[in-house]
């Protein structure tokens, strides 16, 4: 009886280490969704103050990895030009960013 009782309580130890485990796992996944959600909501928040030529050349450099040269290019602007837009539109999402990390408080 004793050495049944050793393996049960082991058992019930095992199963709960892996409910643990799940619950933690499960904890890391819910922080991560809620980091995607946040930087999201800031990107959306974002993009709403910047002007079309701001989004256009932010958005081509960042998620078209596309070079100043070719943005300006393809706007009929200099490459200085392109490069305020894209500086001006990197300091509102930092200005976003900042407004919603206060608010999180």
């Amino acid at each position: 009886y004793h050495t049944r009782g050793v393996v049960l309580k082991n058992n019930i130890e095992n199963e709960s280490k892996g409910y643990q485990d799940l619950l933690d796992d499960i904890s890391k996944e819910e922080n991560i969704h809620h980091s995607k959600i946040k930087y999201m909501v800031v990107g959306l928040k974002a993009a709403k103050k910047m002007t079309e030529k701001e989004y256009f050349v932010f958005t081509e450099r960042t998620i078209y990895h596309s070079r100043f040269i070719d943005i300006s290019l393809n706007m009929g602007i200099s490459e200085s030009a392109c490069k305020t837009y894209y500086q001006r539109g990197l300091e509102k999402l930092k200005q976003t960013y900042q407004e919603v990390k206060l608010l999180k408080r």
